[in-house]
């Protein structure tokens, strides 16, 4: 099976999503009918990568995000882009939850605890281990994947429409992003990192 990691991978998955066959999404982008399905097919199969020109036109055919659409680093935008296909391709189920500071319960020796409000959406049975990021982007970024996780566990919201809000991503983002260069400048300022000092 394709892996959705690969850029043919999350092209296919994004374009069933959508109810489009390759035809009609080729022709959307311009393609000449009597190829157009043959040129997706082959984007799909990851035989050819699409220029930066056909990437627009596939994103706004597909109303999604070009980012979905590239092989980007794995930083910046390119990082979380990473992480949403990792849950896609079922590699890792995230879990999202606030953390209360420890010695909540007697008997706690972690260093959060989980409030008892998400016990019985998400039971874990072994430590879980919470990573910090020094960015106000990403905490944003976290903060709203936490709350569409939550809405989809609730049901509030559809698989789809979870989905759909991913792809979209970060073009429907109301909050700024996740600021890689000022993380970097940062620390070639501060060799130390963050101190209590």
């Amino acid at each position: 099976m394709k892996s959705l990691m690969t850029l043919g991978g999350r092209l296919t998955k994004i374009r069933t999503f959508r109810n489009m066959t390759q035809a009609a999404l080729g022709m959307a982008c311009g393609f000449n009918p009597t190829n157009a399905s043959i040129r997706i097919s082959q984007y799909e199969m990851n035989k050819k990568t699409p220029k930066d020109d056909v990437i627009d036109k596939l994103a706004e055919a597909l109303e999604i995000s070009k980012y979905h659409l590239v092989d980007s680093e794995i930083e910046g935008i390119g990082f979380i882009i990473h992480l949403f296909w990792m849950e896609e391709s079922n590699y890792s189920p995230f879990h999202f939850f606030p953390m209360r500071s420890a010695n909540t319960h007697e008997d706690d020796d972690s260093v959060f605890s989980l409030p008892e409000s998400y016990g019985e959406v998400y039971k874990h049975h072994h430590k879980d281990i919470g990573i910090a990021i020094e960015n106000p982007g990403f905490d944003e970024f976290t903060e709203k994947w936490m709350e569409m996780k939550r809405k989809l566990i609730s049901k509030e919201i559809t698989r789809a429409e979870y989905f759909d809000w991913k792809i979209r991503w970060p073009d429907n983002a109301d909050y700024p992003l996740p600021n890689y260069d000022a993380i970097e400048e940062f620390y070639e300022t501060h060799p130390e990192g963050v101190t209590d000092k």
